[in-house]
């Protein structure tokens, strides 16, 4: 077995999952924070989050986020870095992440 491709199977399964939930293709679970939605997968946000995690378990296909505990903002950034892996840590993205952790 080709080792190489071991290492990069990771990197393109998340690149494939991004693409598809940028196309809302296979996307089960919408979050709601005010009237913004976001489409997601729900094996994805189960597997990263035990919040998600929950909510998939009671077949939740809507959860609504309190706007005062978990910005769009934040949501928006967490989602990116679920899959991508990459995140730009700026100070306000740090505190905005930082208020979705504790709620």
């Amino acid at each position: 077995m080709d080792m190489a491709h071991v290492a990069s199977h990771g990197k393109l399964l998340l690149q494939r999952l991004h693409e598809q939930r940028e196309m809302d293709f296979l996307c089960d679970i919408t979050i709601m924070v005010r009237d913004v939605e976001f489409r997601a997968h729900r094996n994805i946000l189960a597997a990263f989050s035990k919040y998600f995690s929950s909510q998939a378990e009671k077949g939740q296909e809507i959860t609504t986020l309190d706007p005062e505990k978990v910005s769009r903002y934040a949501l928006e950034k967490l989602l990116e870095f679920i899959y991508t892996g990459q995140m730009n840590l700026s100070r306000y993205v740090c505190e905005a992440l930082m208020t979705v952790q504790t709620s």
